[in-house]
């Protein structure tokens, strides 16, 4: 897991960073920005592949597992969430995470990033401590990622976040947060690259996540010869 995350962490580094995308020796820059024609600094509320998900969870049937966020470490769900009904729920329980977006943790020196691909359990609710974007399309999806999950982001929500008991960073405060938008071709091209690795990366996630339940229960059984291999 870690190999993949840190492999999407060195080709974003060189292709948005250190702009060495396919075909930048080709590439006018503009002389004002120092930016290849077409890439622009902007607010990340102004990005063109990705936007602000504020839609709160509607009314459901039965019961959905609620991540807080204790319940997640890294990029990881470190711990299970309890289930509720929508009566029942707790009031931080507001959102309904959709597919192909990206949550953070709002509070300050706080890195938790949530990832959620087509591959991943969408029957979940997680805290309105987390803030999050949903990719416009699935390939830009990896860009936004690695955005989120940059140690530039971190650095800068945290020089946003704001409050005396509490201190994180707000909706109006989110769009202060200013990146660079290459072109959506560029985004897209680097996507189609990166997108099967995030979704290994959750299923690698569920696959340690279903061996840990086994280990749980098959351990006491072996210390108690209830059960012998």
């Amino acid at each position: 897991i870690k190999l993949l995350e840190q492999g999407a962490q060195n080709i974003y580094k060189e292709w948005f960073v250190n702009l060495r995308f396919p075909g930048h020796k080709n590439k006018s820059i503009n002389e004002e920005t120092g930016l290849p024609e077409g890439w622009e600094e902007k607010g990340l509320c102004e990005f063109a592949s990705f936007v602000q998900y504020k839609v709160k969870i509607k009314k459901y049937e039965g019961e959905k597992e609620y991540l807080a966020t204790a319940n997640v470490d890294g990029i990881k769900i470190s711990e299970q969430g309890e289930y509720f009904s929508f009566d029942k729920k707790p009031s931080r329980a507001q959102i309904a995470p959709p597919l192909n977006s990206v949550w953070f943790a709002r509070m300050s020196n706080t890195e938790k990033v949530l990832c959620f691909t087509e591959n991943t359990n969408n029957d979940l609710m997680i805290s309105s401590g987390f803030a999050g974007f949903k990719a416009e399309e699935k390939e830009f999806l990896p860009f936004l990622f690695c955005t989120i999950n940059s140690d530039v982001f971190s650095k800068l929500k945290d020089s946003y976040a704001t409050g005396s008991t509490q201190v994180s960073i707000n909706n109006k405060s989110i769009n202060s947060i200013r990146f660079i938008e290459p072109k959506i071709q560029t985004i897209k091209e680097f996507g189609e690259k990166i997108y099967p690795s995030l979704e290994m990366i959750n299923k690698l996630f569920v696959t340690n996540k279903k061996l840990t339940a086994a280990r749980d229960i098959l351990l006491p059984r072996l210390m108690n010869r209830t059960i012998e291999v």
